[in-house]
């Protein structure tokens, strides 16, 4: 059930949180907007950092406990968490700075501790399609979600190799609808624009930037702007997946979308 100010409505309520590296900062602000109007989902989808936020959410940090976490992510700070291989790897990171990270900083450990259901979406790398966890193990899945291609080494789990779930499904609504009244679904992809400034990217941004690219050719091909209650699409120009030093501008500029949300909000829930 949904709790609402005034009451208990018997709806149940999906939260889709979309890839989007340091742009999921944007998902508090959705978060927070949703508590501002005691609404809560029942369940929780998350892709990439939509995992991570998801899980810091579903175990029961609050949108404050969350962005104070993600705000020690900084470029001054990198090296207390990345720790970086450059040969005879699948990727520059090798990612268990970043897992330790979340152990340290996520209260439980298991999904069955968790205070709202979670499913968390991974990819497998050789048969191409999304993996779903939301049982056993709760921070393997997260680095595995995580894991984008050519930045973080691949993740091996029961013979299968993981990779980022954005990959395959970067705002996993769809995995939600049997279980659920009303979808909810946030995508922080973002998008580009040429600048005389920016110059020319460099060959991680470009691959990266690429991904994100087919990221949100996924999200058109499935029509999630159509098959959801609530449907959220910050622009978020010209983040780069790293830029959590840029935490004011991501949430400066996602204030407009969030007014919109509230009020489809109320007025899908006739609050």
């Amino acid at each position: 059930m949904c709790v609402v100010k005034g009451g208990v409505r018997k709806l149940r309520i999906g939260l889709a949180l979309g890839a989007g590296g340091a742009k999921g900062m944007a998902h508090l602000a959705f978060l927070q907007a949703m508590e501002d109007l005691g609404v809560r989902p029942t369940i929780i989808s998350g892709c990439s950092i939509g995992a991570l936020i998801g899980a810091y959410y579903a175990a029961g940090l609050s949108p404050k406990d969350i962005n104070s976490i993600l705000l020690d992510i900084d470029l001054k700070d990198m090296t207390k968490f990345l720790d970086f291989s450059f040969f005879d790897s699948s990727g520059i990171i090798k990612g268990k700075g970043v897992e330790n990270f979340i152990r340290n900083t996520l209260p439980v450990h298991e999904f069955k501790e968790l205070n709202i259901p979670l499913k968390i979406v991974a990819t497998d790398y050789w048969k191409r399609e999304d993996v779903i966890f939301e049982s056993g193990d709760l921070i393997k899945p997260i680095r595995a979600s995580i894991s984008i291609p050519v930045l973080f080494e691949a993740v091996s789990h029961n013979d299968t190799i993981l990779i980022d779930g954005a990959t395959t499904n970067p705002v996993p609504y769809d995995i939600l609808k049997d279980k659920c009244d009303l979808i909810i679904a946030i995508d922080v992809t973002g998008k580009y624009t040429p600048s005389p400034t920016r110059g020319i990217s460099s060959r991680i941004e470009m691959i990266i930037n690429t991904l994100q690219i087919m990221q949100s050719a996924i999200v058109k091909c499935k029509g999630v702007d159509t098959a959801v209650a609530i449907f959220a699409q910050p622009e978020l120009e010209n983040i780069n997946v790293l830029d959590f030093h840029k935490h004011e501008e991501i949430m400066l500029s996602v204030m407009p979308h969030v007014v919109k949300f509230k009020k489809d909000l109320k007025s899908k829930l006739n609050l």
